[in-house]
């Protein structure tokens, strides 16, 4: 049975519920055939900091405070699952080849960034998986995915299949 490795991105999606490709992608995988069941799905151990580090960047109010609260809240879930993906040497290791690419996503107004150190650690942290077993990462197809594929790294967009 495959497992699946959420973004930091389609992780802060899926707690603001808003009716995100994420969100719907999650609410409905079970209904799929085979069935994605609730234990197939993690977050890397990271997530929280990046999201902590997105969070001190906004201007602090109450859409910030309840972003905040839903995140810490969803996160919560997965720890009390134990599906929280440590860091592992292995990991480490990938995620330092990954530093030195070059790895691109396109911003809200179209323009290119470059993917920062700690989301590499995400992506590194599917390509390598745990036990042997890498991970499925649900997220936006981006180029630096493309570029990855070769490395191991399988891909599900949450918004190719919920447009």
């Amino acid at each position: 049975m495959p497992q699946y490795l959420l973004s930091t991105q389609s992780l802060v999606d899926i707690a603001l519920r808003d009716g995100s490709a994420p969100e719907r992608w999650l609410a409905n995988t079970d209904a799929r055939d085979p069935a994605i069941y609730d234990t197939d799905i993690f977050i890397s151990a990271v997530s929280h900091a990046l999201i902590v580090q997105l969070l001190d960047r906004m201007p602090r109010d109450a859409d910030r405070e309840a972003l905040r609260l839903a995140t810490e809240a969803l996160i919560e879930r997965f720890v009390g699952r134990g599906q929280v993906v440590d860091v592992t040497k292995a990991i480490a290791d990938t995620w330092g080849a990954l530093v030195g690419m070059t790895l691109t996503y396109t911003k809200d107004d179209n323009t290119q960034g470059q993917y920062p150190s700690g989301e590499r650690l995400v992506m590194a942290t599917a390509i390598k998986g745990t036990d042997g077993r890498p991970y499925i990462l649900v997220a936006r197809r981006e180029p630096a995915y493309t570029a990855l594929e070769p490395l191991g790294l399988a891909l599900e967009d949450p918004h190719e299949m919920y447009p």
